[in-house]
């Protein structure tokens, strides 16, 4: 499965069938290097907010190879929110 997610393209597969299958699959977000660099400005803006902010770095973590279980426990934060 593909997913884009603004103009970041979230990979994921699962072997699960039906409409839970999208958000159980595990995900990775393959970013172009201005893409990254955009990311990386971005977490530094002092307007960002919190919610945005923590959807940055899930991106960025992503992108280095964290899977959702150890996403949301570094971001301290659910797998659903995560994904």
């Amino acid at each position: 499965m593909t997913y884009l997610t603004g103009s970041v393209m979230m990979q994921g597969c699962c072997s699960l069938t039906g409409p839970d299958a999208a958000m159980s699959a595990p995900l990775h977000a393959a970013l172009t290097p201005d893409q990254r660099q955009a990311l990386l400005d971005l977490r530094h803006d002092p307007a960002l907010r919190p919610r945005v902010r923590l959807r940055v770095e899930a991106l960025l973590l992503s992108a280095g190879g964290l899977k959702v279980p150890q996403l949301a426990a570094h971001l301290d934060c659910c797998e659903a929110t995560v994904r």
